[in-house]
């Protein structure tokens, strides 16, 4: 029996990561990273609707209707640009939501480009392609072979990480998150990315974005701009260096070997007198 395996890791270690994607590689399946609940939500959704796409492919497929044309869907990042020939996850959905708001999903696929067979109308079409979204409204017609381009109006950019100006890349998972630069009225910017890595592309929608990275206890911020078609490498700098500490019981004598609480403030106190704390460990 030929068995594909799936693996989605939630709130792991780099190190679990590893294995993770070992195991997901030997099974033939995918990898999916989980970091909070509504990650590891969309995660879970994506894979069982992998499996269920699978297991429909391997039926045999009926002799085409006329009334069921065929119509084949091809992503490309900006007008004119190649076409993309990595995975993008297509829903065909109904256009008429229900009264929560919500449209039916009538077909899902996986793959660079697919072929979807359905009766003449008009539905949406949502896309995803790295964390770059449309949606796009549709018209199939009866006894029509059709092909629609759908543009992301996306860029990518290759993300890594040095101590200071001039330094080798950090080899170790950096913290990545992505937001969209405008706050709501609380003062919160909406999360489009995250990521625990060394360095990563991410593929966006083009626009202005806030970079929040963070390598231990390091934390850098900087404002990014995605350009449509293109891929830009930036090195965020964290100006940081690191520090190895430990501890004796007296001069000269041996390392403690048990656990210690150590606390790291900012040398600078505020107006009532009272320091930020920078890093916070027991070990």
């Amino acid at each position: 029996i030929k068995v594909k395996v799936h693996v989605v890791g939630f709130d792991v270690s780099r190190e679990e990561k590893d294995q993770l994607v070992c195991i997901a590689n030997a099974g033939g399946g995918k990898y999916f990273t989980a970091n909070n609940t509504a990650q590891l939500k969309e995660a879970l959704t994506e894979v069982k609707q992998a499996v269920v796409a699978k297991i429909e492919a391997r039926k045999p497929e009926p002799t085409p209707k006329t009334e069921a044309p065929g119509l084949r869907l091809t992503g490309v990042l900006k007008e004119g640009g190649p076409v993309i020939d990595k995975d993008i996850s297509w829903k065909i959905l109904e256009t008429k939501a229900d009264l929560e708001g919500q449209h039916k999903q009538i077909a899902y696929e996986i793959g660079p480009s697919r072929v979807f067979h359905l009766p003449s109308g008009r539905y949406l079409v949502n896309a995803k392609y790295g964390d770059a979204r449309v949606s796009r409204e549709i018209e199939v017609k009866a006894e029509e072979a059709a092909t629609q381009i759908i543009v992301f109006e996306a860029g990518q950019i290759r993300l890594s990480g040095i101590l200071t100006q001039g330094g080798s890349a950090i080899e170790k998972d950096i913290v990545w998150k992505i937001y969209e630069p405008k706050t709501d009225l609380e003062g919160q910017r909406k999360q489009v990315a995250y990521e625990i890595s060394p360095n990563r592309v991410f593929t966006l929608a083009a626009g202005r974005y806030l970079l929040e990275a963070k390598y231990g206890d390091a934390l850098a911020k900087q404002e990014i701009e995605i350009k449509a078609g293109e891929t830009s490498n930036q090195a965020i700098d964290f100006n940081a260096g690191q520090i190895r500490l430990g501890a004796a019981l007296s001069e000269g004598g041996p390392a403690i070997a048990k656990d210690i609480v150590w606390k790291i403030y900012e040398a600078k106190a505020d107006l009532e007198g009272q320091r930020k704390r920078a890093a916070y460990e027991i070990a």
